[in-house]
């Protein structure tokens, strides 16, 4: 058994504590430039670290609190977080701006494990190819572009061409149909489908909370813009609805905030919230429960009719049938 005690401190520094171990010699806690004197470094039976939040660092951001104290990247920490390897007080914590609190006690894998340590390549279901476009299907967890561990940069990478570009965006927590054009010359070709609105995208949600009908429009601007959004509830199981999403305009997060102004909200969504607490099962969720389900538009060189459509995921299944 562990038993944490603490002595008053002699010094200026307020408290300082020392972990017993079997063997009942109290293990000192070393300041490093790493380290500052406040946040103290616990050892774990699996090899890992731990700290213990102090005062000082109350209401900080647990990202922001980890890349102060470890000697990881940013993007290093954030990685063991999306693989819900960071515990807070025995309880796993994914979100990085989780605001942390006095006495919080932080337990998270050695950073040298955290550096070696490859997550599973997520296989990628490519659904339409020709000479000028790509069709897949984004895995949830996976930036769509401009990153080096982007689907865009792992697409140039294994279909060998290294110019290849996204058409447009999925957040990192949505899932669905993505579309990436190949050669430069016809990208304009292919933006101006977006810009006339000329391709019909339709998602697929987990919901919950009040919607006011079975299908309902919304149209409420957003960064200043008309935008609409069509809703068509397709199942409920009080309060969570499997809920079809058309939009019709293409702003930043439309489905997401539009779903807040009807007062409900995407399961898995830590932006756009309820202001009520979210149940636990909730909590569980690490991404969207969003997908692109369907993508409609005539290929802008060929005059060919394309019609894409991927079903709903297993995630989003089996958490509607959890009761």
């Amino acid at each position: 058994m562990r038993i944490l005690i603490s002595k008053a401190a002699l010094s200026s520094i307020g408290r300082k504590w020392f972990v017993y171990g079997m063997s009942r010699k109290p293990i000192r806690s070393k300041r490093t430039n790493k380290q500052p004197p406040h946040s103290t470094p616990a050892r774990t039976k699996t090899g890992g670290g731990g700290l213990r939040v102090s005062s000082t660092d109350s209401g900080k951001f647990l990202l922001d609190f980890l890349a102060s104290r470890l000697d990881l990247s940013r993007s290093q920490i954030k990685s063991m977080l999306d693989r819900k390897q960071v515990q807070i007080n025995g309880k796993t914590v994914w979100m990085a701006k989780h605001r942390l609190r006095p006495g919080d006690e932080l337990r998270y894998p050695s950073p040298k494990a955290a550096k070696q340590d490859n997550p599973k390549r997520v296989p990628v279901h490519i659904y339409y190819q020709d000479a000028d476009l790509v069709v897949v299907e984004k895995p949830a967890g996976i930036i769509a572009e401009n990153h080096a561990s982007s689907l865009e940069e792992r697409l140039r990478k294994e279909l060998g061409l290294p110019k290849l570009r996204a058409l447009h965006r999925l957040d990192r927590g949505t899932s669905g149909l993505l579309l990436f054009v190949k050669r430069p010359d016809h990208r304009e070709a292919f933006v101006d489908l977006f810009r006339s609105q000329e391709i019909e995208k339709i998602y697929l949600a987990v919901v919950r909370g009040q919607l006011p009908h079975k299908e309902f429009r919304v149209d409420v601007p957003l960064d200043n813009i008309m935008a609409s959004t069509i809703f068509r509830v397709i199942e409920s199981q009080h309060p969570y609805h499997q809920v079809e999403c058309r939009i019709l305009t293409g702003r930043t997060h439309q489905i997401r905030r539009h779903l807040v102004h009807s007062k409900a909200q995407v399961v898995g969504d830590r932006q756009y919230q309820l202001p009520d607490i979210p149940p636990p099962r909730e909590l569980e969720e690490p991404w969207l429960l969003l997908h692109a389900s369907q993508l409609l538009f005539t290929h802008p060189l060929s005059g060919e009719p394309l019609s894409f459509e991927s079903p709903l995921p297993l995630r989003m299944e089996q958490f509607l049938k959890k009761r």
